[in-house]
């Protein structure tokens, strides 16, 4: 079993393990967050075709004048996005402290951004 790098908790290979654990040696936000983004990406987009189609309704019985109301409906779930993303993010920053979340290369798990040859940049 991996150590997350730079230290702290294990991250969980999976949620049933993860929740199984009573002595929390090892993390499952890192598996939920990913779960909780998409069902806010869902709940988004869901939202955002509500609100195009109200949109629509209301340009098609009030006039097409009101079809200046849909781009401002795109960019509330284009923020609702950013939102979404911005948060969970901020979420798995405060449990893991910073640290990346992920495991050695020598434990044979997927290595951390600080490690050589797995840069962003």
């Amino acid at each position: 079993m991996g150590t997350v790098t730079g230290g702290g908790p294990d991250r969980s290979r999976s949620v049933v393990r993860g929740l199984a654990d009573v002595r929390f040696a090892r993390m499952i936000t890192p598996r939920l967050i990913g779960w909780v983004y998409v069902a806010g990406l869902g709940l988004v987009a869901l939202g955002s075709l509500a609100g195009l189609l109200l949109v629509l309704g209301v340009a098609a019985w009030l006039g097409a004048g009101w079809l200046v109301f849909a781009p401002v409906v795109i960019a509330a779930g284009v923020a609702g996005l950013l939102l979404t993303r911005v948060a969970c993010e901020w979420v798995l920053m405060a449990f893991t402290r910073g640290r990346a979340v992920g495991y050695r290369a020598h434990n044979g798990g997927p290595s951390g951004p600080q490690q050589e040859g797995n840069r962003d940049e």
